[in-house]
């Protein structure tokens, strides 16, 4: 995913606000300082009598060159060391959100990514759970056979051991029996969104971990449900995503809920943010959990 999806990751505080923290995001972009991104956070929502509840509970994050720069409020146990599990993580993905997720939960990672030809596989035909788990597999093997094959020796942590736990995953959109990756032109993005008023599009996230070097791997899916209010413009707002530098073709479905122009048009979600964003918080911690399992028994 396109690093410039950081720009969206905003507060969510109050839906009355969000033109204001989008120009906060902005201003923010432009000088690249977290001190002054933070403050500006913070002035925004004095001025307009905002509870900072996100500082406390948000990691504010900023892309860098193979590597994510963080700042959070809190100090968390990192899961992974944990449950007794050997870390840091490898995450082979470059998604933003996933990487920002992560951050939330505390897990350590270092991102190794390894393309593949996601088009050439599966069948988008039949089962979004079934595609989405071929996918993510595809892309463990793949990963797995390039670190065992010595070709990440340069990108895997120094200081760790040779015992890794690789996290990879997929994700797609499902709408009106159709399912729906990434767009491959504004027009078909346009196309996708428009949909969304008139049926609830869903998203099916898969999330597959193993363990190097017994080869040991779990894997499972979580889906939610977006249900957007009947006002959905979409080549409106598609218009307002692009030129607001929003890097909408990059998201399966065209879909960008942490956006503030689209939560104007958004009623609920069914299910858990992060599940839409990528990455369930709640199945990765289960599949770390049953994979600490199995390496104890």
């Amino acid at each position: 995913m396109d690093d410039r999806r950081w720009r969206t990751i905003v507060v969510w505080s109050s839906v009355n606000v969000h033109k204001q923290y989008w120009t906060a995001n902005k201003f923010m972009a432009r000088k690249k300082s977290l001190n002054l991104a933070l403050c500006c956070y913070t002035l925004f929502a004095k001025r307009y009598s905002v509870e900072c509840s996100f500082i406390k509970e948000r990691t504010l994050c900023f892309p860098a060159h193979r590597q994510v720069h963080s700042f959070s409020m809190t100090a968390m146990e990192d899961p992974v060391a944990k449950m007794g599990l050997p870390g840091p993580l490898i995450l082979g993905s470059g998604s933003f959100t996933r990487k920002l997720i992560l951050k939330e939960m505390g897990i350590n990672f270092q991102v190794i990514k390894r393309p593949i030809d996601e088009k050439s596989l599966g069948d988008r035909t039949s089962n979004p759970e079934d595609l989405v788990l071929t996918l993510a597999k595809a892309k463990m093997d793949h990963l797995v056979n390039e670190i065992i094959a010595g070709r990440c020796d340069d990108e895997l942590p120094k200081h760790a051991a040779s015992e890794w736990i690789v996290l990879t995953g997929d994700q797609v959109v499902v709408c009106d029996g159709s399912i729906l990756e990434k767009p491959d032109s504004v027009q078909e993005a346009k196309e996708f969104v428009s949909k969304y008023a008139l049926t609830p599009p869903s998203t099916v996230g898969s999330c597959v971990i193993k363990h190097i070097p017994s080869g040991i791997q779990v894997e499972g899916v979580d889906t939610a449900t977006i249900y957007f209010k009947q006002a959905l413009n979409a080549d409106e707002l598609v218009d307002r995503l692009l030129a607001s530098d929003a890097p909408i073709l990059g998201c399966a479905g065209g879909l960008m809920v942490e956006h503030p122009f689209v939560r104007e048009y958004l009623d609920r979600i069914d299910g858990t943010e992060d599940s839409v964003l990528g990455l369930s918080k709640r199945l990765v911690l289960k599949l770390l959990d049953d994979l600490s399992a199995k390496l104890r028994s």
